[in-house]
């Protein structure tokens, strides 16, 4: 099982390609829709799970930072990384 933050980057790729090759086919809408209704999906699934937590309005506001957590998680994927060896850690 992915974690929720893949399936979110997915779903937003799915929504922003099918909005794209709507441009140029009509047939791509179906795409679009589908894209819809995962995202909406995944809204009800988040907070369906925030109104069982039983946190309360706090618990919504640290879901209001989760997109941003999202994008610094996909920019660190993106970035190059220094070593592509595997270092080993020294142990006692």
């Amino acid at each position: 099982m992915p974690p929720l933050s893949y399936v979110a980057v997915n779903v937003a790729a799915l929504i922003v390609l099918a909005g794209i090759a709507l441009l140029w086919e009509p047939s791509a809408e179906m795409w679009l829709w589908l894209g819809l209704v995962c995202g909406l999906s995944l809204l009800l699934y988040v907070l369906r799970g925030w109104q069982l937590s039983g946190v309360g309005m706090r618990g919504l506001m640290d879901l209001a930072r989760a997109p941003s957590f999202v994008l610094w998680k996909v920019l660190l994927m993106l970035r190059a990384r220094e070593s592509a060896e595997w270092v080993r850690t020294k142990r006692e």
